[in-house]
């Protein structure tokens, strides 16, 4: 997995309620911020958790420059971070790291590599960052991250971690 990538906010807010925002940079240490993406998530909830120090430059590096031609192709549908985020990743030849399945949707339509949460943490645990998935997937879902049933087993399986 490369460790270059253009985030979403979804990502991001994630990790930092889980608490493991440090997890999420130490799988990917350059990771790229569009004005909106920052906006959400360092400006429009101060208090959020991580907010102050992806605000304080900190973590993420924040691109200014995103070609509004390929944001306005995007589907209105998806939330204007999320188009910034598609379109700088495409702009820069870069993965997209995005778990959202409509972004996911429009990303791979552009020909673009996705990278979710669920491939950041199983790199984790293959890089030997953390020993499990589990108590971290845990905490992500129990902190507003969706994910099926059916997937969090399949993910947990595939980790060696189920039942």
């Amino acid at each position: 997995m490369t460790q270059w990538v253009v985030a979403d906010a979804s990502p991001i807010i994630s990790f930092a309620r889980a608490d493991r925002l440090e997890l999420l940079r130490d799988v990917c240490p350059e990771i790229y911020l569009p004005p909106k993406v920052f906006q959400e998530v360092a400006l429009e909830e101060p208090g959020r958790p991580g907010a102050t120090v992806i605000r304080d430059g900190g973590w993420g590096q924040l691109y200014q420059a995103v070609d509004q031609a390929v944001v306005n192709q995007l589907p209105q549908s998806i939330h204007a971070g999320e188009r910034e985020a598609i379109a700088l990743a495409y702009q820069l030849k870069l993965p997209l790291l995005a778990d959202e399945k409509r972004v996911i949707r429009a990303a791979r339509a552009l020909g673009l590599e996705v990278v979710t949460s669920i491939r950041v943490l199983v790199t984790a645990k293959e890089r030997g960052l953390i020993p499990s998935i589990r108590p971290v997937l845990d905490t992500m879902r129990a902190s507003s991250f969706r994910i099926s049933d059916l997937l969090y087993a399949e993910v947990l399986r595939n980790a060696g971690e189920w039942p």
